[in-house]
């Protein structure tokens, strides 16, 4: 093993001597090789440049050389100028423009797989708001609402609320949210007294919504004793105890939110609709 890896040796150390520095020089592109074939780039570039303008470029050639690619014989060869007018022009051409992007609910339905939903999914409404006592049709309460905060500074209880951003056109103006604190009823409103707009007033029924109880979720409908909405709810009548369970009246129900606040139910049982639709004060049109 050792022998033959000496003859090696031998053989490469002699085939390096017989080549030499100067062979191995020659093995390597020298300046002048680099230089023609760039030369013989800028050629091709300016032809087709040429056949696209219905040009040569001629008058911006430089003197006539040898294409040391085909050796074809004498080929122009291009000044950097022309070079650089190529390049200038390849990129100067207009460019088809780019398609729109997608909206996100495309792009998030074409990554998950799932179909785009049309547009007037999209722009689905705003779900309706739990105003307080006394507000007006919807579209008239936010026309005349001028998100003053009067009323939220007058509630004693503290009930009233901005409206957030994702309510849409609703933020900023006041609500309730029954979660946080619900709304007592109060017998003097002094919400609708602090209303200076008038969009809060006496001319309409004090209802905010309705109250509905959901039975698998209700201690006394799951065979277990509770009477804590009955005993809170501040509209007398509103919620009726039928065979020891709750049940709402629709009719006197105010959607307070009362009930829903004090639950004790470990997932709550009462839900919160607010009314779909408001009457104007007596005498007002839209």
């Amino acid at each position: 093993m050792q022998n033959k890896g000496l003859s090696r040796r031998g053989f490469l150390t002699g085939l390096f001597l017989r080549r030499g520095a100067g062979g191995l020089e020659a093995a390597r592109p020298g300046r002048a090789a680099v230089a023609e074939l760039a030369l013989a780039r800028g050629a091709a570039t300016e032809r087709v440049m040429g056949s696209r303008t219905g040009g040569s470029g001629a008058d911006l050639e430089s003197p006539a050389r040898a294409d040391p690619v085909s050796g074809s014989g004498e080929q122009p060869g291009p000044s950097l100028l022309v070079q650089l007018l190529a390049d200038s022009a390849a990129l100067a051409r207009p460019r088809p423009p780019a398609p729109p992007a997608p909206p996100a609910s495309s792009f998030l339905s074409a990554l998950l797989g799932l179909p785009t939903l049309p547009d007037k999914v999209a722009n689905f409404p705003a779900p309706p708001v739990l105003r307080p006592p006394g507000a007006v049709q919807e579209d008239a309460f936010l026309a005349g609402c001028t998100r003053c905060g009067e009323c939220l500074s007058a509630c004693p209880h503290g009930a009233i609320v901005l409206a957030p951003a994702r309510l849409r056109d609703a933020a900023g103006t006041p609500m309730i949210d029954p979660s946080r604190a619900p709304c007592w009823m109060c017998s003097d409103t002094p919400c609708i007294t602090s209303c200076t707009p008038g969009v809060l007033t006496r001319a309409v029924p004090l209802k905010l919504g309705e109250a509905r109880i959901q039975p698998h979720n209700c201690l006394s409908w799951q065979r277990s004793f509770c009477t804590v909405c009955v005993e809170r709810c501040p509209v007398p009548g509103a919620i009726a105890q039928e065979g020891g369970r709750p049940r709402v009246v629709a009719e006197i129900c105010t959607g307070c939110g009362v009930c829903q606040h004090v639950c004790p139910a470990p997932v709550n049982a009462v839900m919160i609709l607010p009314a779909k639709a408001r009457p104007l004060p007596h005498g007002a049109t839209t």
